[in-house]
């Protein structure tokens, strides 16, 4: 089985790419949508992160409300730094065995699609690192638009992950989104070609 990790900042086009591989026949892992389970009442995480940004994070039923938690920690570089302690490591074990279970199935070719990929260590589980770059300030205008942030939000939470020239340093494949939607579908097929080949025998 083929690991790629697919990783870019807030709103570089890893979705749209996702979506790409996964028809040209890639088993996708949201490792971002994962990540959110960890605020479910019942996960390892759940206890220790209110225990760390106090009750007010949760809501009425008990659930923990991510736009709650967001407010207790951004903008507060301690408090980020303990919430990545936090939710990393459960996310790094929550793929792993997800993994597994593909292997058994005998899976050929899996995406891990995470923004924090590099952050969280997730690079150790994948066969290769492939990068998203995206404009800088196109990326602000669609988390903004996406998430109903304001762009002082949308910079904020851009500033909280690894720049583009950092996270460069760790990737054996870049795909730039800066072009038209034929020119990224171009892009992920040629890295698409360039793994089936690796499978075949040949280094990338």
């Amino acid at each position: 089985m083929k690991v790629i990790g697919l990783t870019g900042s807030l709103a570089s086009g890893k979705t749209t790419a996702a979506a790409i591989f996964a028809q040209q026949g890639a088993v996708i892992l949201d490792a971002d949508t994962m990540a959110h389970r960890a605020l479910f009442r019942g996960s390892t995480c759940y206890a220790a992160l209110v225990r760390a940004f106090g009750t007010g994070i949760r809501r009425a039923d008990g659930r923990i409300d991510r736009a709650r938690l967001a407010a207790a920690v951004f903008g507060n570089q301690r408090r980020y730094r303990r919430l990545c302690a936090i939710v990393y490591p459960w996310l790094a074990g929550a793929v792993r065995k997800r993994l597994a279970r593909l292997r058994r199935r005998r899976a050929a070719v899996v995406v891990i699609d995470a923004a924090m990929l590099l952050e969280a260590g997730l690079s150790a589980v994948v066969d290769c690192v492939v990068l998203m770059r995206g404009d800088p300030a196109q990326q602000v205008r669609r988390a903004a638009a996406r998430r109903g942030w304001t762009p002082q939000q949308a910079r904020e939470r851009l500033r909280r992950q690894w720049p583009y020239a950092k996270k460069k340093k760790y990737a054996d494949m870049i795909i730039d989104n800066r072009g038209s939607r034929r020119q990224l579908v171009a892009s992920v097929r040629r890295v698409w070609k360039q793994v089936c080949h690796c499978r075949a025998g040949a280094s990338p």
